[in-house]
């Protein structure tokens, strides 16, 4: 039998972050299980062609159930530990002035920064940012988070994919691998004495999370890195399992790609991977059934005009809350849609989505070979 000739179709997506919070309860009912990998089989490869025809730009547009769905009621102050999509008001107002100010940055309305700002205000709402909490971040390339929440008295364990796996993977030259602790300092947030005292680094594999840390954190946290452990199912198995890290009480604040153009098209198993509205609600059911607390999401898409004008590539440093990613669709071949990149040189800005669009942070290590 001849192989099937892949066709391939032009297709924007409009991407934004999805901030996920997970708390658990002081007493469980049961004691969670490490949930497998699943949805993990091999999937169609495009050939090489010659093929660089790409949507219009702007062609990407946001669903109206996100345009019409019920305001978060963060700028209250009331639900920063309730899971929801990045707008430009929240990384934008007097809070997130303020947060990134303590972190020696001015406002770009970036969707980086966003992350910065729900991460920490997750975390004080939940009153982990004091002496004697302990916190660990998975791939923390060189966030500075983790300088700043140790200047709080929070003793931090960063981890990191391993530097073969970093060099393997490109990030050891993009400045978003976390090598040893002096590349994790940061002068202006903390003195070099208390960061010694409470900082600390150690490899690990998302998707092998060693089991000597269970139990011995107050919390986690990840930004954008549930993207790039290989698979979206793979990504919901790791927020999973990582709930084990922590104590009674404790809490997970993960931020991941989320696609805001379609309830199906993704790219669903690669080096990055892009979460469907479906994907998140399947980890929120996942979680409760194993015991875990977490809210309701709130897929309010916010009502500034940047939050309807996705920045495109070359990506900016500034007014960038929701991008469009051009990608090439495939059809199935017996299995879930697939979406692919159109080419090289588009995987590789998926890859190093992190470098143009939120300037930092690493991303973890796929457990498989799917380049």
């Amino acid at each position: 039998m001849s192989p099937r000739k892949l066709c391939f179709r032009p297709l924007n997506l409009l991407l934004v972050v999805l901030a996920i919070v997970i708390c658990v309860t002081f007493r469980l009912s049961k004691k969670p299980s490490s949930i497998s990998a699943s949805n993990l089989g091999a999937w169609a490869r495009p050939q090489a062609s010659g093929f660089h025809e790409t949507s219009p730009v702007g062609a990407a547009k946001v669903l109206l159930e996100f345009k019409e769905s019920p305001k978060c009621s963060s700028l209250a102050g009331e639900s920063w530990t309730r899971g929801r999509l990045a707008t430009t008001a929240e990384a934008s107002d007097e809070h997130a002035e303020r947060i990134l100010a303590a972190l020696g940055e001015g406002v770009r309305k970036h969707r980086k920064q966003w992350e910065f700002v729900f991460i920490v205000s997750s975390l004080e709402k939940l009153g982990m940012l004091q002496p004697g909490k302990r916190g660990l971040v998975f791939a923390a390339g060189s966030e500075p988070l983790i300088s700043y929440f140790a200047s709080f008295g929070v003793e931090i364990v960063a981890t990191d994919m391993d530097a073969e796996g970093a060099i393997e993977k490109g990030w050891a030259t993009t400045n978003q691998h976390a090598k040893n602790v002096d590349g994790l300092f940061k002068e202006n947030l903390i003195d070099r004495e208390k960061f010694d005292r409470l900082v600390s680094y150690r490899t690990a594999d998302m998707n092998h999370v060693a089991s000597d840390l269970h139990g011995t954190f107050d919390f986690v946290w990840s930004t954008c890195s549930l993207e790039h452990v290989g698979s979206i199912s793979l990504g919901q198995r790791f927020a999973i399992n990582s709930m084990q890290l922590l104590r009674p009480g404790g809490a997970a604040v993960h931020t991941t790609e989320f696609i805001l153009s379609s309830l199906e098209d993704t790219l669903e198993r690669d080096n990055t991977v892009l979460w469907r509205k479906k994907d998140a609600e399947q980890l929120k059911d996942d979680l409760r059934h194993v015991g875990y607390e977490i809210d309701e999401f709130c897929w309010h898409a916010g009502d500034a005009g940047l939050d309807y004008t996705p920045d495109v590539p070359p990506y900016k440093a500034h007014d960038h809350i929701k991008l469009e990613m051009p990608v090439m669709y495939v059809p199935p071949l017996g299995g879930s849609q697939e979406i692919h990149n159109f080419s090289h040189r588009h995987r590789e800005r998926a890859r190093l989505l992190s470098v143009a669009i939120d300037g930092g942070g690493n991303r973890p290590k796929s457990s498989s070979n799917l380049q």
